[in-house]
């Protein structure tokens, strides 16, 4: 009994020795290519060395009968037939073959890019028809771009584990309404994406809307469309730049959502290295107080994106000498008042209207100092569309002379700055009908919203005569 017992457990242990040896081989080659470790070759004994080791510490001789067996009564072995281990390999070469050709027909690839490709020891697997669908199809890639993509990016696309990203594409589109070639655009800005957990983007996206302030799906969608790459920083890096914004430069919730908005890309600058070099530069050296400086971030965040060195002080000197400014005072309110003065080019902008104003109306230096410490923003203007056709209304319609028109915009610039169509023309006209002439009426009434010009009007009718006829 105890004999019969003792035959049956050793038959077992020698069927899961012949069963699960050649899987946990097969599993450690597999695993070591895919971590990217060298691929080792187990030597040592062979399966049959193993199990009749095994049997003998179960019992001598009970082995045989599983080995080849030189007798010549028994059944000779049949060489031809493979074995499970070549049967594999062909099987493997091909469906390698049959993901090549999907490569070369879907995506024009070459046979050796689609070579090194499916070589790559991060592909998880081979087939290739189903991974490039759902990345053609679900998520909105082009041919050249998927091309481009795994080109360029062979390790990203190689371990893209389609039963991760599907869940990750599908929660990005239903969350930000995203369409497929939205997605699309996501993906070839950050194609990082494709390794992307949904967890991991549902944590991102509830921090953006609670504690950043991005409640609205327009909003989301709008960042994210823009800086695809904000999806990548991990929530340490969402609060400590939330932290500097909102607590160190003082901008409340409604003022950085607007700086977001404007300028999404600020997001994704380095805060030690871009953004506090920036601000300690307006602090110090152009010498605007904190509470200015973050005013004109919250209205021109762009400020943040200029380089110190090649931009912003090449930029202040020569503004200083174009516009005859004296003190540092001067140069602190031009940028205060227009903060676009740092990034307008100053050859194809700054320089040429400048020079324009000063012709046109004959300003002396100290005139052109006065005019843009007193509206900087004509520099904002086209030259072409703007400030040359008000000149000409004004001197054409409302008859003011050279003279005339100079010294009403250097009282009153903002006469440069009125929309002609919106504002100008329609108040001229109004009232010319009224039998009242523009020229003789007190310049601020541009500046008159349209209910306070409708009341100025009524009440001149009857105490004031200003009139064609006098």
């Amino acid at each position: 009994m105890n004999s019969n017992t003792s035959t049956r457990a050793s038959m077992t242990s020698l069927f899961l020795a012949f069963l699960f040896v050649p899987l946990i081989e097969s599993f450690l080659i597999r695993n070591s290519a895919m971590c990217g470790c060298k691929r080792h070759s187990f030597a040592g004994p062979t399966i049959y060395e193993r199990a009749e080791t095994f049997g003998k510490k179960r019992g001598k001789g009970r082995l045989n009968k599983f080995k080849p067996s030189d007798d010549k009564n028994d059944y000779p072995a049949d060489e031809s037939l493979p074995t499970p281990r070549a049967r594999n390999s062909e099987s493997e070469q091909v469906r390698r073959e049959q993901a090549m050709q999907t490569l070369k027909k879907e995506l024009s690839l070459t046979r050796s890019d689609a070579a090194f490709f499916l070589s790559h020891p991060f592909l998880l697997s081979l087939d290739m028809s189903s991974k490039v669908w759902y990345l053609r199809n679900e998520m909105g890639l082009s041919r050249s771009k998927l091309r481009s993509m795994i080109i360029q990016h062979p390790k990203l696309v190689a371990s893209v584990f389609l039963q991760d990203l599907q869940p990750t594409v599908e929660f990005l589109k239903s969350e930000l309404n995203l369409s497929a070639s939205e997605m699309s655009a996501v993906a070839v800005a950050n194609p990082r994406i494709l390794r992307y957990y949904r967890n991991d983007v549902r944590r991102k996206l509830a921090y953006l809307r609670l504690e950043v302030g991005l409640v609205d799906v327009a909003m989301l969608r709008k960042v994210i469309l823009s800086q695809p790459k904000i999806l990548g920083y991990g929530l340490d890096t969402f609060q400590s730049k939330v932290a500097f914004y909102k607590e160190e430069l003082g901008l409340d919730t409604e003022k950085f959502v607007k700086m977001l908005l404007v300028k999404p890309e600020i997001f994704c600058y380095s805060i030690d290295d871009n953004v506090k070099p920036t601000i300690a530069f307006f602090l110090d050296e152009v010498g605007l107080s904190p509470k200015q400086m973050t005013a004109l971030v919250a209205r021109s965040p762009q400020i943040l994106t200029c380089s110190i060195e090649t931009n912003v002080k090449p930029t202040i000197q020569k503004i200083k000498k174009l516009f005859h400014l004296k003190r540092r005072d001067d140069i602190v309110r031009v940028i205060t008042l227009f903060p676009q003065v740092i990034w307008l080019s100053f050859e194809k902008n700054l320089a040429p209207k400048t020079e324009f104003l000063r012709t046109s109306l004959n300003l002396s230096d100290e005139e052109v100092r006065r005019l843009m410490l007193t509206m900087p923003q004509v520099l904002g203007l086209s030259m072409e569309k703007n400030l040359m056709p008000k000149m000409s209304y004004y001197i054409e319609v409302v008859q003011y002379d050279e003279e005339e028109l100079r010294e009403n915009i250097l009282a009153q610039p903002s006469l440069l700055v009125h929309s002609l169509e919106k504002r100008i023309k329609p108040r001229v006209e109004k009232l010319a009908r009224m039998n009242f002439q523009f020229r003789y009426c007190p310049m601020h009434i541009l500046g008159f919203t349209d209910i306070a010009f409708e009341k100025w009007v009524e009440r001149q009718k009857n105490t004031w005569s200003i009139t064609t006829e006098d």
